[in-house]
């Protein structure tokens, strides 16, 4: 009788909470400690139109992350399901998961599937949807493409120590500006 009801809470959860993706039979639960989303539905640039969720056992300070985006952090509030036109799954990874939603009409399910790609995550459609999946590569920062989707902390550029430092994302200065951090203190 235990494993019996054992097995039906397993099912029951699993039916709420789990997704799988068919090409590599990962499941991984969606109902996992949820550590915090960011919004930049908003926020002009490269994330604009994406809310993320982040879910899992990392100790880390997300909402570092989330102000590298200029985005919006909740440690309650998960990220909307009205509007989202398709998800992109990406982790566990140092004990963190990202479930990634694109919002219309910045994205439709087309341009959703091929920024999800470019970062190596695993696509879904509409509101619900999957999670699991590989780490995310290159994507979604200040400098295009080629820059991380997420930080610890957003990178502070300026030409010379003592300049007003620019704040450019997840993306590394580029060439002929360093980090701001790089400098020693009242310099």
């Amino acid at each position: 009788m235990r494993l019996l009801s054992t097995t039906l809470v397993i099912l029951f959860t699993c039916g709420v909470g789990c997704a799988s993706d068919s090409q590599s039979g990962t499941t991984t639960s969606t109902t996992e400690n949820f550590l915090g989303s960011c919004d930049t539905r908003t926020v002009a640039g490269n994330s604009m139109g994406q809310c993320r969720d982040w879910v899992g056992t990392a100790n880390a300070d997300l909402s570092v992350s989330c102000n590298g985006l200029n985005g919006t952090f909740s440690e309650t509030a998960r990220c909307p399901t009205e509007g989202r036109v398709a998800q992109c799954a990406f982790g566990p990874k140092l004990g963190l998961t990202a479930q990634y939603g694109y919002y219309g009409p910045e994205y439709t399910e087309a341009t959703a599937e091929t920024n999800c790609n470019g970062l190596d995550g695993v696509f879904s459609t509409g509101s619900g949807g999957g999670s699991g999946g590989a780490g995310g590569g290159g994507g979604g920062g200040a400098g295009g493409s080629k820059c991380p989707p997420e930080c610890l902390r957003a990178y502070e550029c300026v030409t010379t120590c003592g300049d007003t430092p620019v704040n450019n994302g997840c993306c590394p200065c580029p060439e002929g500006k360093i980090d701001a951090i790089t400098c020693a203190r009242g310099t």
